[in-house]
């Protein structure tokens, strides 16, 4: 799997953040979104990588939303309507989904969000932004 623009393209209306190595270590984060794009830096480069949440953030971020809903708790109701089983049909973890699946809202969600829809982080092809000073 390589790094392509289906994988970025998506992440861009929201302000996606890359991290940067330059030739000396160091190491600098920039936003980009469809204005200042420089795709072709980044798609085959390993010094450049995008910054994601993984999947299993989102997923105990929408278990803790659920535990406050169930005890009538100030809780985020776009998570609650988004992921609830309805539109899920499923109890099961997000992780263990097929995300293809889910309705485009969800994944909509994940994209404005910065979840790692596509798997870019367990290829290396994206850094985990909970791994992130």
């Amino acid at each position: 799997m390589k790094l392509e623009i289906k994988h970025l393209s998506c992440y861009l209306p929201y302000g996606l953040k890359i991290l940067f190595w330059s030739g000396d270590s160091q190491q600098y984060i920039i936003e980009l979104n469809s204005l200042n794009l420089k795709l072709n830096s980044i798609l085959g480069s390993e010094k450049h990588k995008p910054i994601l949440s993984p999947i299993s953030e989102l997923d105990n971020l929408i278990k803790k939303e659920f535990e406050k809903y169930d005890r009538v708790k100030e809780c985020d109701m776009e998570i609650i309507n988004l992921f609830c089983y309805e539109n899920t049909n499923t109890d099961d973890s997000l992780v263990d989904l097929d995300l293809n699946k889910l309705p485009y809202e969800c994944v909509e969600y994940m994209f404005k969000n910065h979840y790692d829809f596509f798997g870019l982080i367990p290829a290396g092809l994206a850094i985990d932004k909970t791994t992130l000073k």
